[in-house]
């Protein structure tokens, strides 16, 4: 339950409609940073760019952490 309040107050921060890409992409890094955390494993987080803007109208662009053309 820990990382799932986690994961939910990080879409939460960032708001806006839904996008998988990014509820995913919060969630992987929020997963990284919980395992560091609870279990002392250092998992490498790449810099992420989101590739699928062009196709979600809903885009919340320069609002969104992984929009690439910041």
């Amino acid at each position: 339950m820990e990382y799932t309040s986690r994961a939910l107050q990080g879409l939460a921060g960032i708001g806006g409609p839904r996008c998988c890409k990014r509820d995913a992409y919060v969630s992987i890094e929020t997963a990284i940073d919980y395992i560091a955390q609870r279990y002392q494993v250092q998992l490498e987080k790449d810099s992420i760019r989101c590739s699928f803007y062009p196709q979600n109208g809903q885009c919340l662009k320069e609002r969104c952490p992984y929009y690439p053309l910041q």
